[in-house]
């Protein structure tokens, strides 16, 4: 290599919509996504490293409301993972499961702005 040292900040997570419209999928949502950073921690070898995970938003999918409380849950549970709102942001065409630009643009923002108050320093992070 060229000699860097690099340290992953932080894992951002954006994803539940076609679970949202299984029952069974939105049903295991919470363990498949404590799963997900459990492993993500030890395949990095960073068990502290920062999860900020938004919330879904697509009404229209019957289990909707189930994956979004299991964001909730598993941000409660697990030390180190920070839930965003997107509640308030608009998707295309008013009921797509995809964000128009401005709210991706507000998303991207709030996540951003998440990760930087829950991780160290740079100088914190070397040690």
């Amino acid at each position: 290599g060229l000699g860097y040292k690099t340290n992953l900040a932080g894992f951002f997570w954006l994803q539940g919509e076609s679970d949202a419209n299984n029952a069974t999928n939105a049903k295991a949502y919470e363990a498949n996504l404590t799963n997900l950073i459990n492993t993500v921690r030890e395949d990095l070898g960073s068990r502290d490293l920062i999860f900020v995970v938004s919330k879904i938003k697509w009404p229209r999918a019957k289990k909707y409301a189930l994956v979004n409380q299991s964001i909730e849950n598993v941000g409660k549970k697990i030390e180190g993972v920070v839930v965003v709102e997107s509640s308030d942001l608009v998707p295309i065409g008013g009921g797509d499961d995809h964000f128009d630009g401005e709210s991706l643009l507000k998303l991207g923002e709030r996540m951003g702005t998440c990760l930087l108050y829950t991780s160290p320093s740079p100088r914190d992070r070397q040690k």
